[in-house]
């Protein structure tokens, strides 16, 4: 497919028929997404992926409100995205000691975990996979129930699966509209 057509076929999809995804496919997925940039090449993000119904069942009803857990429904998998804190923003000096490069600090990880994620959504909608990102949450219910390491944080959960929806391409502001060109 050709970007243009890839970033237009990308679309928040609430409904899902079930499929099931293969660990080969998660792999190949975030291997495409490893070609993301991130602060001084650190690779801060990581994918928690659920493909295990049960725990997928248990992260969507006891760390999701109502409407999102609605919208997981059927997915093949359930994606927690993370970063490691200290790695984007930060200089290790020679004391072993991480300093911010600038204002922003850990905001650097979730600046990178965001490009990270938007990789691999397209990478999965390449293969065939919906996506749709999960950001209202109980974070430390899903830091629970994943059993995530402390020196992580949760950005964000993406659900994948297979659309029982056609999205409609939703109308987006004209460029003039957000970018000033100096």
């Amino acid at each position: 497919m050709e970007f243009k057509e890839l970033i237009e076929a990308r679309r928040s999809v609430r409904k899902y028929v079930a499929a099931e995804l293969t660990k080969a496919e998660v792999e190949a997925i975030v291997t495409e997404a490893l070609e993301a940039p991130s602060w001084k090449n650190r690779e801060p993000t990581r994918y928690h992926v659920i493909l295990d119904a049960a725990l997928k069942e248990c992260l969507r009803t006891q760390a999701m409100p109502e409407g999102n857990a609605a919208k997981c429904v059927n997915a093949a998998a359930l994606v927690a995205v993370t970063f490691k804190k200290g790695l984007s923003g930060f200089t290790l000096q020679s004391d072993g000691t991480n300093t911010p490069d600038n204002e922003l600090g850990d905001m650097w990880g979730a600046y990178d975990a965001g490009l990270a994620s938007a990789y691999f959504m397209l990478a999965a909608r390449n293969r065939g996979w919906d996506s749709l990102v999960i950001g209202i949450r109980d974070a430390a219910k899903a830091v629970e129930v994943l059993g995530l390491p402390a020196d992580e944080t949760l950005t964000a959960i993406i659900v994948l699966g297979k659309g029982d929806q056609s999205m409609p391409k939703p109308p987006r502001k004209p460029a003039a509209d957000v970018a000033t060109v100096r």
